[in-house]
């Protein structure tokens, strides 16, 4: 009995990938339109800011931000690195089926709404 369950659960997670990658595909727009840059808190907290000093905390901030989102690629790069090829798999499926999840309960709270 476990091993015809784990048979189905070889051939159906993988379907359930491919159908959200292929759901996920149509969803995402190719490029990001741009945002506004804008003031965090607690700096948007201050009224007493010019446009010049606003200016500057907006650059300061993104710049902190890329240098996070480096950071954040690089250690998922080099983790993945440590990973063989059935963990990648494994993950990979993993993280489709978080995203379906996702959907599902986005979903049911939009239908309680």
């Amino acid at each position: 009995m476990k091993l015809r369950m784990a048979m189905v659960g070889c051939v159906l997670v993988p379907a359930l990938g491919v159908f959200v990658a292929m759901a996920g595909a149509d969803d995402a727009p190719t490029t990001k339109p741009a945002k506004k840059a804008r003031l965090t808190q607690p700096w948007s907290l201050l009224a007493s800011l010019t446009d010049e000093q606003k200016t500057q905390i907006i650059s300061i901030h993104q710049t902190a931000s890329d240098a996070c989102n480096a950071i954040r690629e690089k250690e998922e790069a080099d983790i993945t690195a440590l990973l063989t090829s059935d963990q990648k798999v494994e993950l990979d499926t993993a993280i489709a089926n978080k995203k379906v999840q996702d959907k599902l309960r986005a979903a049911e709270r939009n239908k309680a709404e």
